[in-house]
């Protein structure tokens, strides 16, 4: 039984790559098929995509290390020079080891504390600062995100908030996250229940009851009374 290719195994060439930034450095190794050696592909890994996005292709350049016979020999030889100790390398963009789909191995406990403390102390320099912000300069929103924000900030007042609103929050807040019940409380004159800093500003000497209750008791005495 004759096994069917793949579009990727019909291609012609087969190879292993380096993209390297040429502002800072790092680099992508990873394989390529196509037919045609000057396609323009720099590659796909997520931190690859990034940086390409960030400094732009023309401060990329790619270099073919190796060509292969096959699609099944392409992926043997990525995993054999994309590995553990290739990956842990400061300069290196790649986040997994080769040969795989992209996402069925998981960098190593090593390899993740040798990135974390590489990252330690690292600044980001005024030049890198202002090639981000060009970057994001001119940047518009789709209009399904204009739409997602202008629902999420309905109803929300964009002034100063009140006196009376910070108090309402800081008693909707306080406890919230200690781990700490609040107190269940009832109101002796409209008997309603509820945490006990919300009901000692609304209720007790300052129920809305209590008050009607007060203000019928004016109106009955002045009328009758007086």
């Amino acid at each position: 039984m004759k096994i069917k290719k793949s579009r990727a195994d019909r291609r012609k060439y087969h190879f292993i790559y380096k993209t390297t930034n040429l502002l800072n450095g790092k680099y992508y190794i990873g394989l390529h098929s196509t037919d045609d050696l000057n396609d323009g592909y720099l590659g796909s890994g997520r931190r690859l995509k990034y940086s390409i996005a960030k400094y732009g292709k023309d401060n990329h350049k790619r270099e073919i290390l190796e060509f292969c016979k096959s699609r099944k020999e392409l992926r043997s030889r990525e995993a054999e020079i994309v590995n553990l100790n290739e990956i842990a390398k400061n300069e290196c963009m790649n986040l997994i080891t080769g040969g795989g789909t992209g996402n069925t191995t998981i960098p190593s406990a090593e390899t993740i504390e040798k990135r974390r403390k590489a990252m330690i102390g690292h600044i980001t320099t005024e030049e890198t600062k202002q090639k981000i912000s060009n970057t994001l300069k001119g940047r518009k929103h789709s209009p399904q995100r204009i739409k997602n924000i202008s629902k999420g900030l309905k109803g929300v007042s964009s002034g100063p908030r009140s006196e009376e609103t910070k108090q309402k929050i800081g008693d909707a807040n306080r406890g919230r996250y200690s781990g700490i019940k609040k107190p269940i409380v009832k109101c002796p004159h409209c008997h309603k229940e509820g945490g006990y800093p919300s009901m000692k500003q609304w209720h007790f000497d300052n129920c809305k009851y209590l008050i009607k209750v007060d203000w019928v008791k004016s109106i009955f005495f002045n009328i009758y009374i007086l």
